[in-house]
């Protein structure tokens, strides 16, 4: 800061300069026309000697300059305000603030030109602390007082010594504004002429009503002040507070008319309404239209209400408290006390004002009863409920939380939240951020708050059930589902050892289950209630199991059921096989089984005891070595059966040749002998029974010759299905009336080495051997062809056909009684009948087997539900001439 003067030399004081200063207590220097010190007071030189002492340094020599840097150097807030700039009337004010042992201290730098135009300037520094201390106070009071009148609902008004308003001010309501303007100026004492001898005299009021008029409608304001005096005692005015008290006033003067309109509705309601005295005895009871606490109530008038309370039904701490507010005529609400009227408790709920007159005198209560028997019944249900819920919830394993409708908290135990208390009210969002278990290690803000957001989300679409996993590794199982009222109840679980067990488990099971998957045998394993734990994809796959039940944790029942339901178990009826099976395993330490499947495979089933009471069954594919066991007994019963038939047919043959020449001349001398006799004669009768047997007897010679014809002799070839057809009438001609055929062709224009006579005859055998077998029964028999393709599995059990060529199939069922298992080895044979003696020669099978064994066929039978029979014909190389394809499917009703 720099300082320009122009400044004559000094006169001669005419004075002692120093023994002038000396005369000034605070710090003072005299500095001459160049504007620096040339004489300094005691003050000055106590202060300079004193290096702790805050503020500025007068030390002769020193100018005016030097002294201004040294104040913006070392204050705070430095404030300039003149600089001496000539001769006369110069006057400077600096003020600034200097630090001491961290306290601050005011200070105002002075400098003012001496009189008689010597170019002199008397410069004092004077300590302003409590002065600016002083000032702070004030500013700070005058602030809180005008916060207090921001809160305020009253005005605030002052006056002059004379009592004329001088303020008026009030932050709220345009009635303010319309008052002010109407009551400054004018004289307190005659706005307020009830208390005239109180402002008369300079004493406070409180509570003076004055009436004013604005704009046509009358206000009345309530005034209250404070006389105000200064430091000599001498009267400055009135300051107080202003309210408009109109409202109040209108409602005193309602109030009188509600009450008289309360009286009556009290008759009407179903409270009771009532007054007590001074001494708070009952003057006034209404009659109440329900409510069976009211018989109590009877006998009231005259008692004083503590007589009607029952200690023993109510709350000790709530009965002091009404008493309280009783002795010291204050409201109360809702207090709840016992009683009892006839025998029986009742509890009723009572609320009550107290009453005043003009001057202050309580005049007793008046209020409400009402009777909250049931209600405080409930609540104490309600209680007794929660303390139990609360007990219950402390008490359970793993944390549990219940939260009302809002996601509030209601109930929570240690496991849950710790302390409890500490969570109780707040919401589900609010403790989400505090939650462990938003996610593991440290994670970004944004993940967090994503976890965070998404886990709030879950928990307000319940039901759900989440795994959460804790920074230390630990998991917990998290379910939350709704209740019936909109509360939600929050179960967690500590599960980090069942997912470490579980770990090792999938582990084991993973190695297992890899161990069992580079076997070539099924495998499963079982538990000891039958449920799957263990099983590779092979035995699924040989058992043809659907994906669904060759898996862990299924049943076995279910497995033995499926198989049963697709018939590897015969026609029985499935569940009842599944549990009659499952039960017969269950009871034998070891089992073995071999099964049939739908497509010729062989199964063999294995099973065996495991520890723990658990099973384990193997499955595998046996059918190749059955296979070769079967080649091997057919092999050996074919050229057991081969033997014999050629043993037979070779009797047979030359049986035949001696039949023929025994019964040629037989039937020509019986002829010749007939035609001898004349027409009547009983000889004649006889003889004709007698060529009827020669007939018959040809016959039986001419099966026997069709029996031993070899397959060379036959060469032509027909077309099966359009044999089939064409002999399917003579079929239903022959068999009678109750036996239905049914034609199902299924291999069009494809032809046979055997001729359509051959054909009919084997179909004609095997017709009337099913009309025979069902006898006065009504029945079915079932004529199918279909086509066998090459390399089919049905040409690879017999050593007879050829597997790579193309073959028909001809199926002959009926539903009869079948043949007994016993005699299926011998039905072919010769001779052999199971018929009535006179009914049957034995030979028609045994002709059926000659004629397909001919053409290079086979034939099967089976007789477990009727008697079937296969028949599988090589199909003829060269093309067969036909009038039509017959095919699909044939029947009719004799």
């Amino acid at each position: 800061m720099g300082v320009s003067t122009a400044i004559s030399a000094p006169e001669p004081l005419g004075f002692s300069a120093a023994n002038m200063l000396d005369g000034i207590e605070a710090p003072a220097a005299l500095l001459g026309a160049d504007l620096k010190v040339i004489v300094i007071n005691e003050a000055a030189r106590l202060h300079a000697s004193d290096r702790s002492a805050p503020g500025l340094r007068f030390l002769p020599g020193r100018s005016w300059r030097e002294l201004c840097q040294e104040a913006e150097a070392v204050g705070v807030g430095v404030k300039l305000e003149a600089l001496p700039v000539g001769i006369g009337e110069v006057r400077v004010s600096l003020d600034y603030t200097a630090r001491r042992r961290s306290r601050f201290k005011a200070y105002r730098l002075s400098a003012k030109a001496m009189a008689g135009g010597l170019g002199q300037v008397l410069m004092v520094q004077t300590d302003l602390t409590r002065l600016a201390v002083t000032e702070q106070r004030l500013i700070e009071a005058e602030q809180h007082l005008a916060d207090l009148a921001e809160l305020s609902s009253d005005w605030l008004w002052s006056t002059d010594g004379e009592l004329r308003f001088v303020e008026l001010a009030s932050p709220h309501g345009p009635l303010w504004r319309r008052v002010q303007p109407r009551l400054i100026g004018q004289s307190l004492d005659d706005l307020l002429g009830k208390v005239a001898s109180e402002i008369s005299r300079r004493r406070p009021f409180r509570d003076v009503v004055a009436e004013v008029k604005i704009k046509g409608k009358l206000h009345r304001i309530r005034f209250s002040g404070k006389p105000q005096f200064d430091t000599d005692g001498d009267f400055e005015g009135y300051v107080g507070l202003a309210s408009d008290f109109t409202a109040a006033h209108d409602a005193e003067v309602a109030r009188d008319a509600a009450e008289r309109r309360l009286r009556d509705i009290a008759e009407l309601s179903s409270d009771w309404f009532w007054e007590t005295d001074g001494e708070h005895r009952f003057t006034y009871v209404s009659e109440a239209q329900h409510g069976v606490a009211r018989v109590g109530l009877d006998q009231a008038i005259g008692r004083r209400r503590i007589e009607m309370i029952d200690e023993a039904m109510t709350d000790p701490a709530a009965r002091a408290r009404h008493l309280d507010d009783l002795t010291h005529h204050r409201p109360f609400r809702d207090f709840i006390y016992g009683s009892s009227s006839l025998g029986k408790f009742h509890y009723v709920k009572v609320s009550g004002k107290p009453r005043f007159d003009e001057g202050g005198r309580f005049l007793g209560h008046v209020g409400t009863t009402t009777d909250v028997t049931q209600v405080v019944e409930s609540e104490k249900r309600r209680e007794a409920a929660e303390r139990r819920l609360k007990d219950a919830v402390e008490h359970m394993p793993g944390g549990i939380a219940i939260w009302d409708e809002q996601y509030r908290l209601v109930v929570c135990n240690d496991e849950y939240w710790s302390p409890p208390s500490d969570g109780i009210g707040r919401t589900y969002e609010e403790l989400a951020r505090q939650f462990r278990t938003i996610g593991p290690g440290r994670i970004e803000s944004a993940d967090r708050e994503a976890r965070i957001q998404e886990r709030i989300r879950r928990h307000r679409n319940p039901p759900t059930s989440d795994e959460v996993v804790f920074g230390n590794g630990e998991v917990h199982q998290v379910n939350e589902r709704r209740l019936g009222d909109g509360s939600m109840v929050t179960v967690t679980m500590d599960i980090s050892r069942l997912k470490r067990r579980e770990k090792e488990l999938s582990d084991q099971r993973s190695l297992l289950q890899t161990t069992l998957d580079h076997i070539s045998d099924g495998i499963m394993a079982l538990d000891e209630k039958w449920q799957i734990v263990a099983v590779n994809d092979t035995f699924g796959e040989l058992l043809g199991l659907p994906g669904d039940l060759a898996r862990v944790g299924a049943s076995f029942a279910a497995v033995v059921e499926w198989l049963a339901r697709r018939g590897d178990y015969g026609t029985e009826q499935a569940e009842t096989v599944a549990v009659d099976l499952v039960e017969k395993m269950s009871r034998a330490p070891r089992w073995y089984d071999e099964r049939e499947m739908p497509d010729g495979r062989h199964i063999s089933w294995r099973m065996g005891e495991i520890q723990g009471g658990g099973r384990l069954i193997a499955v595998a594919d046996v059918s190749e070595q059955r296979q070769a066991e079967r080649r091997r007994e057919e092999l050996r019963t074919t050229m057991a059966q081969a033997q014999q038939l050629e043993s037979l047919s070779r009797l047979a043959g030359g049986l035949g040749h001696d039949l023929n020449n025994m019964l040629l001349p037989v039937m020509t001398l019986t002829e010749l002998a007939m035609d001898e006799l004349p027409e009547g004669s009983p000889a004649r009768g006889d003889l004709e029974r007698v060529i009827s047997a020669a007939e018959h007897a040809r016959g039986l010679v001419q099966q026997l010759m069709t029996f031993t014809r070899s397959a060379g002799k036959n060469g032509r070839f027909a077309s099966l299905d359009l044999v089939l057809a064409e002999a399917s009438d003579l079929l239903r001609a022959t068999v009678g009336p109750n036996l239905f055929v049914r034609l199902e062709l299924g291999a069009p224009g494809a032809g046979v080495p055997i001729n359509a006579t051959e054909i009919q005859q084997i179909v004609m055998n095997l017709g009337t051997n099913a009309a025979q077998a069902l006898g006065e029964r009504r029945g079915t028999l079932t004529i199918e062809t279909a086509l066998v393709e090459p390399n089919d599995n049905r040409l690879s059990g017999n050593p007879r056909l050829d597997p790579a060529r193309r073959h028909v199939r001809l199926t002959v069922t009926d539903d009869g009684p079948g043949i007994p298992a016993e005699l299926l080895p011998r039905i072919f044979e010769p001779f052999f009948t199971t018929k009535a003696v006179g009914k049957g020669t034995g030979l028609g099978l045994a002709v059926v087997h000659g004629l397909v064994s001919q053409c290079g066929g086979v034939i099967e039978a089976t007789g477990d539900a009727g008697a079937r029979f296969d028949i599988l014909f090589p199909v003829a190389d060269q093309a067969v001439n036909q009038k039509g394809n017959h095919n699909g499917t044939h029947s009719a009703d004799r």
